[in-house]
């Protein structure tokens, strides 16, 4: 048997012993599809939810298997520009770096955003680049301008209205960023109304 083949049969006896995919990926130096992969063609059952006891873990599981196309937005701790942050292994870092490192296998330069949310962590939203791009990519799209967290923005009482009857009929995750820009809106003001923490006064 190969060196090779040894190495990913201890794969699936780390997944079953209860590690999550993305710690079996990092440990191996690989993707997370790519181990995922690796897994199914040995005749692993994938699990549905992450048996990890810490909801950071859990998420970033979540994150990574999304078949999704909205944005995800990152709902734990955020730091500076509104960027998500968490602490693995001992250190503080980015959510949306440590999710594209997860997701590809890689640590680029800068990890940009197609979607223009810095609180989107959905895998399909990040791309690795340098400092150059990012800088072309604020040209590009007016991003100092524009976008979701460029400035606060009063809404309309007819605003708030609209907001939580779109919020009360959505029958899945609501797409808290799309909203904020349909509305020209900061996706803080957007959660606010939506979770009625503000404008209390409007029904």
């Amino acid at each position: 048997m190969s060196a090779h083949r040894k190495d990913y049969d201890l794969a699936v006896d780390l997944y079953k012993s209860g590690l999550t995919l993305a710690e079996v990926a990092e440990k191996f130096s690989v993707s997370y599809q790519a181990i995922q992969k690796v897994l199914i063609r040995r005749g692993v059952e994938i699990r549905k939810s992450s048996p990890h006891p810490e909801p950071v873990m859990r998420e970033i599981e979540r994150l990574l298997s999304t078949g999704t196309d909205d944005c995800q937005l990152w709902p734990f701790s955020t730091g500076g520009g509104g960027y998500g942050k968490v602490k693995y292994k001992g250190r503080t870092q980015s959510a949306h770096r440590l999710v594209f490192y997860l997701a590809n296998g890689y640590k680029p330069i800068v990890v940009r955003h197609t979607c223009d949310t810095p609180l989107c962590c959905n895998p399909r939203h990040l791309i690795g680049g340098t400092h150059a791009d990012n800088t072309n990519d604020m040209i590009s799209r007016n991003r100092q301008h524009r976008g979701p967290y460029a400035k606060a923005v009063r809404p309309s009482a007819d605003q708030v209205k609209e907001i939580r009857r779109e919020f009360d009929q959505c029958k899945g995750q609501f797409p808290t960023a799309k909203t904020a820009m349909k509305y020209g809106l900061s996706v803080r003001c957007v959660q606010d109304i939506i979770y009625r923490r503000t404008w209390l006064g409007i029904h």
